[in-house]
């Protein structure tokens, strides 16, 4: 089966007469966008006889077929117009002696390029979602171009293409996972023994391979190719795909401890009952895993690849993938668990890779505490998240308005959904409607920059700079004080690539830093090496060597060029040590001119036909000039003002002898944010804890923050503790007070049951500057009353359609302004 693979994927007509071998380049596959012609080689294994073809399939009779333009030494040519409109090309091909008194037996061939995309924003895209869309596919091809993992049918496909020109259409699998059908050997088994039982299992209902076995790695390549050429229909070689989306892309395997019940798992690729050793475990993968990709990618040069978990400053990802579905940083970002800078870094990266188009897409997500907090997509089909829960955070729309205005800083496509534990959700949004059209420029800052003068410039010479290695013998530095930029620059060779980056270290121990500045890290570099990504760290000299906020890969190559690095400090060192990994950069990597400059706050704007986008990275709000002739874009669905007072927050109140923080959680570990849980019971409060008082007549607070006066709804969240029924206050008394200390709603909620979704204290209520609200507890039976969260929501629109030419932008925030 492998072999009929990369021959090519044909189809066979009955057979009507002796038919010899035959060769056709190149196999059955789709082919960059805009192949108006492709040259055809045929080669018959019979030396005299002569070949023809058809473009409909069953072709006609030998007799009928076209000839051939050239034959030389056995081979056949033709230059084969292809089809433009979405369509397949059909070639059908028959080779027969001179002689044969019947007609040989026919094989085919299937050609088309993937559609021209063009540079209009924004782009939508649907990750394994189709099956929403099914139904509708006017509505789909009107709201999303890029389908990764789609399941239509051929036709539907076609149909798609014919509606929106601008369609991408990827299937996908898992490239190191499969499910249960397979020979035993080809799974990855625990030490315990070899059978069904020892498999490794991290999603329910699929299994990790062993990639460590070629014959495993090539049986994945000829999947990939059968899924792009047929949905894995051999029958029926529409060609419908454009690409292959590739999930789980690891390229190591021995982190992986634990299955998806949390049971250790110990690699035993060899049966032996022994863990293999991490190190050579590792290396045995990638070879596997880089095997099953090129292999593809050979069989299918012009196929549009994309994946999770790749990395486009590793070689061989590098050269192989378009693009990456990003995942878990948007949310994280927001939460305060990822960093901005880094972020927007690595997806700006991916649109440097070779490949074209290039289709990176952002996956932007609801509360994390919400989409990994119900388990896995099984679970959460089955409605583990309440369905009061789910609506609210679908709707609460700065996550999503954060992650759009992130993704068009650069040239991605966007989704938002319940995140890695269930994708493709039919959301739509006013913003994903508005056409923007091409950008007119680069990203740019949106504030003011500071002044553009060093904090400090880092000499290049031998006292100020030291070259280490964990191989001495591996490595040499020079310097250079008449190179191309007419300063000292340091040039390190390494002899032999290292296990990492780390492993060999041109740094300096004079770099002042201080917490919470943003720093430009500017250096200018060149390299022989020809698969370099460097490494630019800041942290501690030694000590416990803690990271300053700065470890960015860098790719270089030989051209003489400056780069920049943007990071916020995370302390205060006057001593710290700026470092260049360069442990994978064989070769001679020279670098000069290291110069740290101010950063301005992360607030950017990208300027489009029709508007501007603007993104607020940092964690205040920020007032933007953005200029005359500009207004908000006009949509009724998010309130001008939604967001949450938690009493983590500095706005809430209460007395410690009688309200005591608590952490009640089920499901989820705030440890590991993005780790779904197998099994409930799922309940938790909002954010990291809540308050608890078992005291009669305790009182909490919560300061709103109002900013305008307007007329708000008002709720309040409690976990859904499975023992709140005898555990938890039937008087929990809320009040809303103006800034008078007037009770201006009054509201006492049964906190006994249904948790874990906002319940109403006051609803379409006019409030201004100076709200509070003040939980009271009333319960005389020992009960505890809790206090968590507040939601505040305007009934004035967030895109009202009014001019502006000042926005203020709310942390982790963004918007879209249209031109008027």
């Amino acid at each position: 089966m492998l072999l009929m693979m990369m021959m090519g994927m044909g189809v066979r007509a009955r057979a009507v007469g002796a038919a010899p071998g035959i060769d056709v380049w190149p196999n059955s596959t789709v082919l960059p966008a805009g192949t108006a012609a492709i040259a055809i080689t045929v080669r018959a294994e019979e030396t005299d006889a002569r070949c023809r073809w058809a473009l409909t399939v069953p072709p006609p009779a030998f007799a009928e077929m076209n000839n051939f333009t050239a034959y030389d030494h056995g081979n056949a040519t033709l230059q084969l117009s292809l089809r433009q409109d979405g369509n397949t090309t059909l070639l059908a091909i028959r080779c027969q002696p001179p002689d044969a008194d019947e007609d040989a037996d026919w094989i085919a061939r299937v050609y088309r390029p993937v559609p021209s995309i063009n540079n209009n924003f924004p782009k939508v895209a649907n990750l394994w979602g189709s099956g929403h869309f099914q139904h509708n596919l006017s509505h789909a091809a009107s709201h999303v171009s890029l389908w990764l993992g789609a399941d239509f049918t051929p036709d539907q496909m076609l149909q798609l293409r014919r509606y929106n020109d601008q369609t991408l259409l990827l299937t996908s699998t898992n490239a190191v996972e499969g499910h249960d059908g397979l020979p035993e050997r080809y799974y990855l088994h625990n030490v315990s023994g070899q059978s069904k039982k020892d498999r490794l299992s991290t999603w329910p209902g699929s299994y990790r391979l062993d990639l460590t076995k070629p014959e495993v790695a090539l049986y994945k390549a000829q999947h990939m190719y059968s899924l792009v050429f047929g949905g894995s229909n051999a029958s029926a070689p529409a060609l419908p795909y454009d690409g292959i989306f590739v999930d789980n892309v690891y390229m190591t395997q021995s982190w992986q401890k634990t299955d998806v019940n949390g049971n250790p798992f110990y690699p035993d690729p060899d049966g032996t009952g022994q863990p293999m050793f991490a190190a050579e475990f590792d290396r045995l993968w990638r070879a596997g895993v880089t095997l099953e990709l090129t292999t593809f990618r050979q069989l299918m040069p012009g196929a549009v690849m994309s994946g999770h978990s790749t990395d486009p400053h590793d070689p061989t990802l590098r050269a192989i993938f378009n693009a990456r579905n990003i995942g878990f940083t948007l949310p994280s970002i927001i939460e305060g668990l990822d960093d901005f800078d880094g972020a927007l870094q690595a997806y700006a990266d991916w649109f440097d890779v070779p490949h074209q188009p290039h289709i990176t897409v952002m996956e932007s997500a609801i509360q994390l505490q919400i989409g990994y907090g119900y388990g896995f997509d099984s679970q959460i089909l089955a409605g583990s998240i309440p369905a009061s829960t789910l609506s609210f955070a679908r709707h609460y729309y700065s996550y999503m308005r954060f992650g759009l205005a992130f993704v068009l800083m650069y040239d991605g496509y966007f989704t938002h959904e319940i995140g890695d534990s269930s994708h493709g959700q039919d959301w739509w949004y006013d913003e994903m409607g508005f056409a923007l059209g091409e950008p007119l420029a680069p990203v740019l800052p949106a504030l003011p920059a500071p002044a553009n003068q060093p904090i400090q410039a880092f000499p290049m010479n031998k006292s100020a700079w030291s070259f280490w290695s964990s191989t001495p013998g591996n490595i040499s530095l020079q310097w250079d004080c008449a190179g191309p930029n007419a300063q000292c620059n340091a040039s390190a060779t390494v002899t032999q690539v290292l296990p990492s980056n780390s492993k060999a270290d041109f740094y300096s121990n004079t770099f002042n830093i201080t917490a919470g500045l943003r720093y430009n890290i500017s250096f200018a570099a060149r390299t022989t090496s020809p698969n370099c990504s460097l490494e630019l760290n800041a942290r501690q000299n030694g000590g416990h060597w803690s990271a300053y906020g700065l470890d960015s890969p860098v790719w270089i190559d030989a051209t003489w060029s400056t780069f920049n690095r943007i990071f916020t400090a995370t302390a205060t060192d006057p001593r710290a040590r700026l470092s260049f990994y360069l442990g994978q950069c064989a070769g001679t990597t020279t670098i000069g001119s290291v110069v740290a400059y101010p950063a301005s706050a992360p607030v950017l704007r990208r300027d489009f036909e029709n508007g501007v986008v603007l993104l607020n990275g940092d964690n205040s709000a920020h007032n933007i000039s953005v200029g005359s002739g500009f207004a908000h874009i006009e949509g009724e669905q998010a309130p001008r003002w939604q967001y949450i007072v938690d009493d983590a927050s500095p706005s809430f109140s209460a007395d410690n002898t009688t309200w005591s923080q608590a952490s009640i959680e089920g499901g989820y570990s705030l440890a590991h944010p993005t780790d779904e849980v197998n099994s409930g019971p799922y309940f938790h409060q909002w954010a990291s804890s809540c308050r608890l008082s078992q005291t009669p007549g305790a009182t909490s607070s919560w300061d709103l923050g109002i900013l305008d006066k307007d007329v708000y709804n008002v709720s309040t969240w409690w976990p859904a503790l499975p023992k709140a029924d005898s555990e938890w206050s039937a008087n929990a008394s809320f009040e809303v007070r103006d800034r008078d200390g007037t009770v201006v709603s009054q509201a006492t909620l049964d906190q006994r049951s249904n948790g874990d979704t906002w319940h109403a204290i006051a609803t379409n209520l006019s409030l201004a500057p100076g709200t509070t609200v003040h939980l009271t507890c009333r319960d005389d039976q020992g009960r505890a009353c809790v206090a968590d969260a507040i939601l505040v929501q305007s009934a004035s629109r967030y895109n009202n359609g009014q001019p502006t030419d000042t926005v203020r932008l709310a942390a982790m925030d963004g918007i879209i302004l249209r031109r008027i």
